[in-house]
């Protein structure tokens, strides 16, 4: 959906517009679709909510890198210099903090934990624990926004409308509707205001509009060349984390059970190396009766949590796929409970080997 960017030029956006270099710096973003200019950039965003009974405007700085499939977003907590980061990748994400020492913690572990005396960062912890809060906070406003959503939309978009030095553009996305803020002369980003998309199961009464609203400002807006964003090393996604638990779940299974996975594996594993593709998962979802639409949804949805988004060939081996499942198909029962190998073994054998009439 995304691809790469132009990028040269990037250090002359700020110089005066009569610089002998600028217009090859005005030319690479004034060339670029609407949408493309939301990918590969560096930029310092303005974050507020938009609501009329709110007390005080808050406005949340942030920093931000994006690529064609990801986004990078980094708080800095003011009263303990440590730095929250929250990495979107194809709708994945991972989140840690970074203390002022340069220690990363995983964000939801460091939220729930509690400081202890033999704890090796105690006195950080100690001051970090106020700043607890602060977090939660942000995360309730980062949770509403999906700058990928975002490009998604943009994409669809006609032209936009000028007003004065500006140029607007409007678009609807999944569940948001997008107003975008362009400079009519550079073609730089400056403004995007995010509201949910009404519809009437939203107010069936017609009573007044409470939906939260959200805009954040662009500056020091700067191109690049989309090289990939990582977390720190030792630090996992939510997806990972929560397959992890499916997976530790999976060895309390019954023999019984884990022998009927071991099978169905083996089926999609048709090459018998040990791994699994998005199409291997397809090509079996079509022979056990499912539509060519259903077959490719499941697999590139597999694919989408469980693989690289830069590496689309990667295969899953044979745990992760069982963590996977497992945390699709528990149901009402925790991933993290042995018992759901009652809900998950007849879905995969429903799913892979008969599809419903």
């Amino acid at each position: 959906m995304l691809r790469a960017a132009l990028s040269e030029g990037c250090g002359d956006f700020g110089r005066d517009p009569l610089d002998a270099h600028r217009p090859i710096g005005l030319r690479s973003i004034n060339r670029l679709p609407v949408n493309e200019r939301l990918q590969n950039f560096r930029a310092q965003l303005r974050l507020e909510m938009l609501q009329e009974d709110a007390q005080t405007d808050t406005v949340v700085p942030l920093r931000i890198v994006a690529t064609g499939c990801a986004y990078l977003l980094r708080y800095q907590v003011a009263s303990t210099g440590a730095e929250v980061s929250v990495l979107n990748r194809a709708g994945v994400v991972t989140s840690w903090i970074t203390t002022a020492d340069g220690f990363h913690i995983q964000l939801g572990k460091f939220l729930s934990s509690t400081t202890s005396s033999d704890d090796q960062h105690e006195t950080v912890m100690r001051e970090m624990e106020a700043s607890k809060a602060e977090i939660l906070a942000l995360l309730g406003m980062l949770d509403l926004l999906d700058l990928l959503d975002m490009v998604r939309a943009l994409g669809g978009t006609s032209a936009g409308v000028y007003f004065g030095g500006e140029r607007i553009y409007h678009a609807a996305g999944e569940k948001n509707s997008y107003v975008f803020t362009f400079d009519a002369r550079t073609g730089y980003p400056l403004a995007i205001t995010q509201a949910q998309s009404a519809t009437p199961e939203d107010n069936p009464s017609g009573a007044s509009d409470t939906r939260v609203a959200l805009q954040f400002s662009i500056d020091d807006y700067v191109r690049h060349d989309g090289s990939t964003i990582q977390a720190p090393m030792g630090i996992k996604s939510d997806v990972e984390l929560l397959v992890d638990t499916a997976v530790a779940c999976f060895y309390e299974w019954t023999a019984t059970g884990r022998q009927q996975l071991e099978q169905i594996f083996a089926l999609l594993d048709r090459d018998d190396d040990g791994s699994v593709s998005g199409h291997d998962v397809a090509t079996q979802l079509l022979d056990a009766g499912h539509t060519n639409e259903r077959a490719d949804s499941i697999a590139t949805e597999m694919t989408r949590l469980l693989c690289d988004s830069d590496n689309p060939s990667e295969e899953v081996t044979f745990l992760p796929f069982v963590g996977f499942w497992i945390m699709l198909l528990a149901d009402d029962v925790r991933v993290s409970d042995p018992a759901n190998e009652t809900r998950v073994v007849p879905a995969l054998q429903q799913l892979f080997l008969s599809a419903s009439e």
